[in-house]
């Protein structure tokens, strides 16, 4: 039984001006239903039906967010450069932009890299 709620990106890294997160987990809908808002800037994610895809917006802070995966992306390429960056468990230390990496939610071949939410 699932207890913890995760979030991944699911897009490939590009130009794109669209990017899917994938959330699941007991509190996936109240998590996204923080930060996901419609085009009328709502947060109605907690009255769509579950196991749909729906277009909204990532917003923190009255702000729209659309860039953060991108900025996520740039960090690290950034800190793999300057840092030569061989050994893929060496990424483990990257620790930008609010992100960390969480050894409880990573396996050998998929990191994840956390960044809290503001309240």
């Amino acid at each position: 039984m699932i207890k913890d709620t995760i979030a991944a990106i699911a897009t490939a890294l590009s130009d794109a001006g669209i990017g899917i997160i994938r959330i699941s987990g007991p509190e996936a809908i109240a998590v996204a239903n923080r930060v996901v808002v419609n085009k009328k800037k709502e947060h109605t994610l907690k009255n769509w039906q579950t196991h749909t895809i729906h277009y909204g917006f990532v917003e923190e802070n009255g702000k729209e967010k659309g860039v953060y995966a991108k900025m996520a992306r740039g960090a690290m390429v950034r800190y793999l450069a300057e840092n030569q960056i061989e050994n893929i468990k060496d990424i483990t230390q990257f620790s930008d932009l609010g992100y960390t990496f969480d050894a409880s939610q990573s396996t050998e071949k998929n990191y994840i890299f956390k960044k809290k939410l503001s309240s």
